[in-house]
């Protein structure tokens, strides 16, 4: 029996096989239907139409509402920030207050985003008094390494304790997470300054920033332009020197396709390298986590050690490095 499918469906498949210059007779249409493959878009369109908007906690509130349209082809004045491993150097040396880093990353935050539209959730206050931890451990001489005192961000499908982790649907908009996913435990103990979560194409399901819920990202080289995605956010957080480096996740080139379009570094790792445990997953078995930076891949943080994730390669302590985020 052929379950019937709305006319809207059917109508926005035929415009996004039109926009995709994508022939489609009205046999091919009739045979997708026959097949059953619309079933589950009709599914969870019924599920986002029965989820009601004050489901959507206050943080996150005014991140709900679309982004306009850009005043300005380009952002001017973006920060040039560079490698991490320079940064790091300057912080250890205490010539830059990671105090002082944060700040500027805020301000610039508060400045380019509502043009971007880069971070689902910017944790503000988190974030100074990380900050002047960090400043408080270094100047004990407790340096933890390059990635202590650096402002970095994480895409919005990996657990942060306390947060929402909505993998950019407004399905899981009431989603928080109570505990830290483990990639987000190695950037906290390596001392890095957590300064939000950043927008996503919604599951990770498209090669584009487009979100029905949250809005698209913008390219800040054009803000006519796509960041590209599902690692949207992150790539332009960091193109725009939001951040020094943001964590996304790789299932068919979501961190390699908005590196590429941002004109930054994106690495995806080999396979089981880094432990995606506490992450929202596109596919279990395909899904790879890994940096966005600006400059060069040369620092890195060992992860893998105690994790409870089997997919990290020997399943309990991964000698190789792993890289998280710096540079």
């Amino acid at each position: 029996m052929t379950v019937p499918i709305p006319d809207r469906i059917i109508e926005r498949l035929q415009a996004n096989l039109r926009d995709a210059n994508i022939p489609a007779t009205a046999e091919d249409i009739d045979g997708l239907l026959a097949k059953g493959f619309l079933v589950r878009v009709a599914a969870f369109d019924e599920l986002v139409a029965a989820t009601p908007a004050d489901t959507i906690p206050d943080m996150l509130r005014d991140s709900t509402d679309a982004i306009g349209v850009p005043a300005a082809a380009a952002l001017g004045n973006m920060p040039a920030q560079g490698e991490i491993s320079v940064i790091a150097e300057q912080i250890r040396m205490r010539q830059v207050s990671p105090v002082e880093l944060t700040e500027q990353a805020l301000a610039t935050i508060e400045r380019l985003d509502a043009q971007l539209n880069a971070f689902q959730l910017v944790l503000a206050e988190r974030a100074r008094a990380a900050a002047r931890h960090a400043e408080q451990e270094i100047a004990a001489g407790q340096y933890r390494g390059p990635l202590h005192g650096v402002p970095v961000a994480i895409k919005d499908l990996l657990d942060l304790a306390g947060t929402p982790t909505t993998a950019g649907s407004r399905i899981l908009a009431s989603n928080i997470a109570t505990s830290d996913s483990f990639a987000a435990e190695r950037l906290a103990a390596a001392g890095a300054i957590m300064i939000g979560k950043t927008r996503m194409s919604e599951f990770a399901y498209s090669p584009g920033s487009n979100n029905a819920h949250y809005g698209p990202t913008r390219n800040p080289h054009n803000l006519e332009r796509d960041t590209g995605g599902s690692s949207s956010g992150s790539a332009a957080a960091v193109a725009s020197g939001m951040v020094y480096a943001a964590l996304g996740s790789d299932t068919g080139g979501s961190i390699r396709i908005p590196a590429a379009q941002c004109g930054i570094v994106g690495l995806k790792p080999t396979y089981g390298r880094i432990s995606l445990h506490g992450a929202i997953t596109l596919s279990w078995s395909l899904d790879h986590l890994g940096p966005l930076t600006r400059a060069r891949i040369c620092d890195s943080v060992k992860l893998g050690k105690g994790s409870v994730d089997k997919r990290v390669v020997g399943g309990e302590q991964l000698r190789d490095r792993g890289v998280v985020g710096p540079d």
